[in-house]
């Protein structure tokens, strides 16, 4: 049987999870909140667009982006045990648990996700929280329709 041009542009949840570099769980729990669009073409298969999932990963990366240019780079050791302090665990521990989906989908921990993302890729975040929050509420803000 020969695909069609939507066939071969759309993705599985797992195929979505894994570009996402998250559980299909998680992928769900996206669709769920509104928050990642996917067309249920049976009761057994939801499919997503590859621009719809483009379109969301360009947006998270915009955040980080966004946080990235507006906190300075530097030692970033104290602002690591802080966070460990705060939750027990390194900021790469406490994401791997979070892609597992592990720890609840919370404000706090959406600030706790966008410091422990600065934290991984080497960005020593200022610890202010009116940052934090920007960012973390644009994080789950509704991506663009597509």
């Amino acid at each position: 049987m020969a695909q069609t041009q939507t066939e071969i542009l759309d993705l599985t949840v797992p195929q979505a999870a894994e570009r996402l570099a998250m559980t299909p769980d998680g992928v769900y729990k996206l669709i769920q909140r509104g928050k990642l669009d996917a067309v249920r073409v049976s009761a057994r298969k939801t499919r997503i667009s590859q621009k719809t999932l483009d379109a969301y990963i360009a947006q998270h990366q915009a955040s980080v982006q966004q946080l990235r240019d507006r906190v300075p780079t530097g030692d970033s050791s104290v602002l690591r045990e802080r966070f460990r302090g705060q939750t027990g665990q390194t900021p790469e521990q406490w994401l791997a648990a979070w892609k597992r989906d592990e720890i609840a989908d919370t404000a706090e921990n959406g600030q706790l996700l966008v410091r422990a993302v600065a934290l991984r890729e080497g960005i020593a975040a200022s610890g202010t929280s009116e940052m934090a929050e920007e960012v973390a509420s644009s994080m789950s803000a509704p991506g663009p329709r597509g």
